[in-house]
């Protein structure tokens, strides 16, 4: 039996959305996105990751925060 994965993109334009395009994806379901400038923004996932790019979404780094805080 075949195991699906559903992913999950974060998608952006510049043209009032005639053309999309897609920033990330990942396997999670995406649960906030901080938007600090017009450059940089940070994304969190049901999984405890978080993905910050700070170059318009060229590039992103991710890490998992193993910490729980109540």
């Amino acid at each position: 039996m075949l195991n699906s994965i559903d992913f999950h993109y974060l998608t952006s334009f510049d043209d009032l959305g005639l053309n999309w395009s897609v920033l990330i994806t990942v396997e999670d379901n995406i649960n906030d996105i901080e938007i600090v400038n017009e450059d940089a923004f940070f994304v969190s996932t049901e999984n405890s990751k978080i993905y910050k790019t700070t170059n318009i979404g060229f590039t992103f780094e991710s890490k998992r925060i193993e910490e729980f805080w109540p």
